[in-house]
């Protein structure tokens, strides 16, 4: 199973959809919590 893990915030996704495990990589990119401390 695909999976992404954030390097600013170590959460991990996941999905057997690599389509839409792009996108909630896109959105968590944009809405990280570790980026939003800076």
């Amino acid at each position: 199973m695909p999976e992404f893990v954030c390097p600013d915030c170590s959460t991990k996704l996941f999905h057997e959809n690599e389509t839409t495990l792009t996108v909630e990589k896109q959105v968590h990119i944009k809405f990280c919590p570790a980026k939003k401390k800076h």
